[in-house]
């Protein structure tokens, strides 16, 4: 499907009365495919029931003040989002115009992105106009130019399947659609000769903090795709007010975790025992509480870390300044 093609479904779709927030599905053999859509006609295709319970997940999810919100990286969607002319990039504003896309108006620019796991999200490629103008297309066909409610597409536990071939629909019985929490890896060590000795390691006065999440600075695209984003762990010493680590990963699953853990028993060994490890998000302390238990270290999760925040920061602000690297 050619963009002037989607924009043709996304003419007719935006005509569409939508009351409230809605899901349907989308039968694409051996799978449903899920598509979430909204009264102001933003859209959402997802590959499996999965990631439409993650979609929830991260919009009931607030991050703490000052913490980057790195949880829409663990997407895998097509969207549609409907913004203001200024929120546009010069590429969505291009393409609009030369779709002869008529827009006016607030919330009524409409903006097309790829989000895939661990990646900055990206501009659409065929495969991804075709899903998305099908969703389009679908709710064309449900509401035969009429308004849909939320009674339209979910009922008794049922929700509405679509064929696009066709336009056939029935009803269909998926289970639970309700917000699910990620499954956070977690780390843990089966030596346990390393374990014991590490516990007999001095306990120290003060706290360390630490954060495992997407580093919020994505590296390049290769030929012209999406920037990623590394995966990183920041260690720090709060009492000396220095960073015992910083690792960065291109891996978001994995191996990486377990060097995590590694790099925290390495300082464990060097250092002694911390009096706490304050952990900055649910991934990190599901990520090495298991391991901190077993050390006799507490650990808990705490969201005022200023001193973790501002390193990042520093860092941050520095690869700003120096974007090619230079010292």
């Amino acid at each position: 499907m050619t963009n002037k093609e989607l924009f043709a479904c996304f003419e007719a779709y935006r005509k569409i009365e939508i009351r409230g927030i809605m899901v349907f599905a989308l039968e694409m053999p051996p799978k449903l495919v899920y598509v979430k859509i909204q009264a102001d006609h933003a859209m959402a295709v997802l590959p499996d029931r999965a990631s439409l319970q993650m979609m929830e997940y991260i919009a009931r999810t607030a991050p703490s003040k000052g913490e980057w919100n790195d949880l829409p990286l663990y997407l895998d969607a097509v969207t549609l989002s409907m913004n203001d002319r200024e929120m546009l990039d010069k590429d969505d504003y291009a393409l609009i115009k030369s779709c002869g896309l008529r827009c006016r108006g607030r919330g009524q620019w409409p903006s097309l992105r790829r989000y895939r796991v661990g990646f900055m999200p990206w501009y659409l490629d065929d495969e991804d106009r075709d899903l998305l103008g099908t969703a389009m297309r679908a709710v064309c066909r449900i509401a035969k130019h009429g308004s849909l409610g939320p009674e339209d597409l979910q009922k008794d536990g049922k929700i509405l399947a679509v064929n696009p071939a066709d336009g056939s629909v029935r009803w269909e019985k998926v289970g639970d659609l309700s917000p699910k929490e990620m499954d956070y890896p977690v780390c843990d060590v089966e030596n346990e000769l390393e374990l014991q000795r590490l516990k007999r390691k001095p306990r120290l006065s003060g706290d360390w903090d630490v954060a495992v999440q997407a580093f919020p600075f994505p590296s390049s695209g290769k030929e012209g795709g999406a920037p990623r984003y590394p995966m990183m762990l920041i260690l720090i010493d709060e009492d000396s007010d220095t960073v015992l680590d910083l690792a960065i990963t291109e891996q978001w699953e994995g191996e990486p975790y377990l060097n995590f853990a590694r790099i925290l028993l390495a300082k464990i060994a060097e250092h002694g025992r911390p009096a706490h490890l304050l952990c900055a998000n649910t991934r990190t302390l599901a990520l090495l509480g298991t391991l901190c238990g077993k050390l006799g270290v507490p650990a808990r999760q705490e969201s005022d870390l200023p001193q973790l925040y501002e390193a990042l920061d520093s860092m941050l602000n520095f690869m700003r300044e120096h974007p090619d690297g230079d010292e």
